[in-house]
């Protein structure tokens, strides 16, 4: 759904922008508790069990809590991304342009699947290009598969 991919982008966008800035605790190889990028949190037990939706409240309102003996800077990319999860909360949300539902077997089928997993370099800016408003900073190119069911195939005999 456009909204659901609207909403997706903007919470990647967001997080994208903060994780230079955040850092979550976990452990080492050796054990030994460590504080860690966000970015590699996601590989650690310990620190992916402190990742919950508190994460995304204290981004967007990171701008505005402090630790007593810490001054929190205003950092711009923190406050860029603070405020795209406020647009989230306001609904103003990213448009999203079009959404194009290929079915397999038209013939635009081997292009997306040429396409699925990690689109191939450059093809962002061949889009643009043919645009007189995109950039390629406010694109993002989305592959989704569509499952109808089995088809032609009963599933009650899989």
């Amino acid at each position: 759904h456009r909204t659901v991919k609207a909403v997706e982008a903007m919470i990647k966008e967001a997080f994208k922008l903060a994780a230079p800035y955040i850092e979550i605790k976990g452990h080492n190889e050796d054990g030994v508790e460590v504080f860690k990028p966000l970015s590699e949190s996601i590989e650690d037990p310990q620190a992916l069990c402190v990742m919950t939706n508190w994460l995304a409240h204290y981004i967007e309102h990171a701008n505005s809590v402090r630790f007593v003996g810490n001054q929190v800077p205003g950092i711009p990319a923190l406050e860029q991304a603070s405020q795209i999860l406020k647009d989230i909360q306001r609904r103003r949300l990213v448009c999203c342009s079009r959404v194009v539902e290929v079915v397999e077997g038209d013939p635009i089928w081997k292009v997306v699947v040429k396409f699925s997993g990690v689109p191939e370099e450059g093809i962002i800016e061949k889009i643009c290009s043919h645009s007189t408003f995109l950039t390629p900073d406010a694109l993002e190119l989305a592959v989704a598969a569509y499952n109808w069911g089995m088809g032609e195939n009963n599933p009650m005999e899989h």
